[in-house]
This record gives structure tokens, C-alpha cells and sequence, in this order.
């Protein structure tokens, strides 16, 4: 079984083939009870891609990229160091290394580790809920139900779970949430008359970066509050404000 697989040192064949410019990628096992036993980050120079495999699509993934479109790969399994080399003419090398027990055993120790504490976070979250009766917390964006901005973003999946490693993005766009909410009455007092919304909402957000805030902002208003509003996102960096909505495509 695959622990982790990394990917480094790209070759031209890389941009060709992915239409990014990636300086490496990584695969690791996927915390969260999610259909895919996988989750693999995509690093350009400034930014970060996610994407979900199956440990089949994974296979496939290493074979048509290990020493192909990425001149290093590293595969860690339970028991062996799988090394993926090819040198300048593109010939491929593939070294075996197999760990001694109580080095596979630390590995899958330390794997473990994360796992139970990613647990332990979401253990003392759900007990808090629990207080007093409260058998869920009042989210304005409530897990259970796909919300397509979040699953693109691969901070839920596609059943409208929380995956564990993001849970705390989940929180804090909640919490963003909740200071407009809280200022909601005044701006409606604004915006409608007769419950009738006379005056268009336009909102401009100065460093967007990813835009997970923005598309909240953007959520919030368009589908939890039926309003209808116009969001531009500005952003020093280049492609920044866009480069949230898009995946790698294989």
C-alpha cells in the first residue's frame, strides 16, 4: 500500500502535458473518510492545486508520470523505498530500498499520529456541538450538503463532507460569514423597499488571493440571502483571484 509519492525536478513534457508550469507534486493518503483514498497537491512557484485520486488512479498517475513528465519520483510503501530516476537522454531507473521494521514501523507510526490527531480535532469539535443539547452547530454553511465552490476548492467532497485536513478553512469561512451576517439588517435597510431589492449590491475585494473568501462572500448573498450582487476580486499577484476555480486537468 502506498503511503506517499512525490514528484520533482519537471520536464518539459510536464507543461505540455498538464498546461502548468508545476515545480512538484505530492500524494498522500487521505485523511478523511472520502471516496478517494488519496488527496495530491499541485506546486507552481506561487501556487497550490488539489486534486482527489483512488489508489488506482494513483497507479495510473505514477506509471504515466514517474520519470516521464517528472524526473524524480519517491514512493513510499509500508515496507519499501520505491526511487523513480531518468537521466538526460530520458532512460528510466527504478530503485528499491526495503525498510528495516522499526523504520516501517515509525512510518506508519507517524502516518498514524496525524491521522488520530486530525481525529482528535474533529472529536472535540463535534463534542462542543453536543453541548447543552446542540446536536449541530448554527454554520451558515452547513456540512452535509455539497456546496460547489467548497467541493471545487477540495475543502468538501462531493457528498458534502468536511474533508478533516481543511476543516479549519471550513471554520474560518463560517466565521467570515458570520461578522456580514451580523451587519446584514443595516445593509438590507439599504438595499431593499417593500421587500423589494431596489439598488444593486457591488462589492470589490482588495487581495483576494485564492478567493475562497470571495466566493463565500459571493455564496452568502446569492444563495443564502436570494440578493443579487456583483464581486470583483483584485489581487496584486497575477492569476491569483482566478486560479482557485480551476483543477489540473489529466
Amino acid at each position: 500500500m502506498i503511503i506517499s509519492a512525490s514528484f520533482s525536478k519537471p520536464t518539459k513534457l510536464c507543461e505540455e502535458k498538464f498546461s502548468k508550469k508545476y515545480l512538484r507534486a505530492k500524494a498522500k493518503l487521505n485523511s478523511s473518510q472520502s471516496s478517494k483514498e488519496y488527496s495530491i497537491e499541485f506546486f507552481t512557484e506561487k501556487q497550490t492545486f488539489h486534486a482527489h485520486f483512488s489508489s488506482e488512479e494513483l497507479d495510473i498517475f505514477i506509471e504515466e508520470n514517474a520519470g516521464i513528465t517528472f524526473k524524480n519520483c519517491l514512493i513510499k510503501t509500508e515496507s519499501k523505498e520505491i526511487t523513480i530516476l531518468s537521466n538526460k537522454k530520458g532512460k528510466i531507473t527504478r530503485l528499491e530500498k526495503t525498510l528495516l521494521q522499526n523504520q516501517t514501523e515509525s512510518s506508519i507510526l507517524s502516518s498514524n499520529n496525524k491521522n488520530s490527531a486530525l481525529k482528535n480535532i474533529m472529536n472535540c469539535e463535534k463534542s462542543k456541538l453536543l453541548k447543552n443539547g446542540q446536536k449541530t452547530k448554527n454554520y451558515l454553511i452547513m456540512e452535509g450538503t455539497p456546496v460547489p465552490f467548497l467541493v471545487h476548492l477540495g475543502v468538501m467532497t462531493d457528498s458534502g463532507k468536511i474533508i478533516s485536513s481543511r476543516y479549519d478553512k471550513f471554520r474560518q469561512i463560517n466565521r467570515f460569514l458570520e461578522f456580514i451576517d451580523d451587519i446584514f439588517p443595516s445593509l438590507e435597510k439599504s438595499l431593499f423597499t417593500d421587500k423589494k431589492q431596489t439598488r444593486s449590491l457591488k462589492i470589490c475585494d482588495f487581495g483576494c488571493g485564492k478567493s475562497y473568501l470571495t466566493f463565500a462572500v459571493h455564496y452568502y448573498f446569492t444563495q443564502i440571502k436570494k440578493i443579487n450582487v456583483e464581486i470583483t476580486g483584485l489581487d496584486l499577484k497575477k492569476m491569483s483571484s482566478n486560479s482557485a476555480t480551476k483543477q489540473p486537468e489529466f
